[in-house]
């Protein structure tokens, strides 16, 4: 949870997945999303944040690194991240987090890795909760018949991110 009124940078970056908002507080990326920045403002402000639109250095050197990322210049982030949930989420996506750049991992690996079994479905939302999209590698995470799955209502974008891993034609010659 916020401190009470706890300051927070907003910046919306273009890129060739669309726009992007990513949130940072003075020492950490607490957030990028495929949402609109003022959509973000919205549910940062209702958490108990003090948003503000317009980056610090932590907000423009993580839209550099996605920027780089995005045209293939860079496999690896290095921008301080503090990712807020539960403790079964933080698990899940410290687990998430070490899936190598051009691999894919089934969502039952995963609960394997995290160490919660066959809790599959709670992984799968665990997932879908992730508020640091590509830097926690979420799109990394597949069905196990290696079918796509869902990312944030935008399958299209895990697509393109998957394609741009080199990963994408192995999960189609599965079909």
């Amino acid at each position: 949870m916020p401190a009470h009124g706890e300051q927070v940078f907003v910046e919306d970056i273009e890129t060739r997945v669309g726009r992007l908002t990513i949130v940072a507080s003075d020492d950490a990326v607490l957030c990028v999303s495929l949402a609109s920045g003022s959509g973000v403002m919205k549910r940062f402000a209702m958490l108990g944040y003090k948003p503000q639109m317009g980056g610090n250095d932590i907000t423009r050197e993580t839209g550099l690194q996605l920027v780089e990322y995005l045209a293939g210049r860079r496999r690896k982030f290095s921008v301080p991240l503090e990712p807020r949930g539960t403790e079964f989420q933080r698990r899940v996506w410290s687990v998430v987090s070490k899936i190598p750049y051009g691999e894919v991992w089934s969502y039952a690996r995963v609960a394997r890795e995290a160490g919660v079994g066959r809790a599959y479905r709670a992984v799968g939302n665990a997932v879908g909760a992730n508020p640091i999209i590509i830097i926690i590698p979420c799109h990394r995470v597949v069905r196990s018949d290696n079918t796509l799955g869902g990312y944030g209502g935008r399958e299209d974008v895990k697509e393109k991110l998957l394609e741009l891993e080199g990963v994408i034609s192995k999960i189609r010659k599965n079909h």
